[in-house]
């Protein structure tokens, strides 16, 4: 039940000859199905997101977190097979291919090749998904389908991203940011201000702002819950008597944690 390994010369398929066992066997002389492959691929994505708690693998999950750090500097690239798709920030990590894309977010990938045989891995950690390709032809350029394939879930609605809990800090931080509008000054929450906070804005200038952002907007009536960006950062959009407000906060990673970032924009009706 071997997949033969094959290439394509003088318009036929030609058998590839098998290599002889030992370390280039199968690129280190491992041999796999898809079914097991899934489960290394799904170990993999149990590293992510970071986390205390029972290590339950061969390497500790911040171990496989090193295979997302990039090694050089960040080079502007296209999805394989699609060199219209928006611009990737991306760079070679240890072992993968790292990149920023615009729509499917942090991504990890990496092909392979052998005579007979070819392989592609792509890695969403953010929404716990993994695709991968094997193919038993000489360079059978596998990446772009699984590119079109992670494009595709992301256009149908299939690749929701994994919610962000709301850690204690910011939790309290966002609690914070509250009293502050209400009251319409930063003293309620001035305890909680990172050094640099009022170096951005003095605190008479954010009670001005306050008032400017309160004339636009008329009462608040509905506080929506924070939405976690992360461990330190969040956003949130509250329902006001004329507009929206959107807001963004951002913690300073100091012991306690502290506000080092409060954004507010107003948002017309539709």
């Amino acid at each position: 039940r071997r997949a033969l390994g094959w290439r394509w010369e003088n318009d036929a398929f030609v058998r590839e000859p098998d290599m002889r066992d030992g370390v280039f066997g199968a690129m280190g002389g491992v041999e796999t199905s898809a079914r097991d492959y899934a489960r290394w691929v799904a170990f993999l994505l149990s590293a992510w997101p970071a986390r205390d708690g029972p290590e339950t693998g061969p390497v500790r999950r911040s171990t496989v977190r090193e295979l997302a750090q990039g090694l050089n500097f960040v080079a502007v690239a296209r999805r394989p097979g699609q060199p219209d798709s928006c611009p990737q920030a991306g760079a070679y990590g240890m072992g993968f291919r790292i990149a920023q894309d615009c729509d499917l977010g942090f991504t990890l990938a990496h092909g392979g090749g052998y005579p007979g045989y070819g392989s592609y891995l792509l890695l969403l950690p953010e929404q716990s998904i993994g695709i991968f390709v094997f193919a038993n032809r000489t360079y059978a350029g596998p990446s772009p389908p699984v590119w079109a394939a992670a494009v595709a879930l992301h256009g149908n609605g299939l690749l929701a991203r994994r919610p962000v809990p709301v850690s204690e800090a910011l939790g309290r931080a966002y609690q914070n940011a509250r009293l502050m509008w209400t009251e319409g000054s930063i003293e309620p929450g001035r305890d909680a201000l990172a050094m640099n906070f009022l170096m951005d804005r003095s605190a008479a200038n954010w009670v001005a702002e306050f008032a400017r952002l309160r004339s636009e907007t008329g009462p608040c009536n509905h506080a929506g819950p924070l939405v976690a960006t992360g461990a330190l950062s969040g956003t949130f959009s509250w329902t006001c008597e004329r507009a929206r407000l959107e807001g963004q906060l951002l913690l300073a990673p100091t012991i306690p944690p502290s506000i080092q970032a409060l954004r507010l924009r107003v948002v017309p009706p539709q």
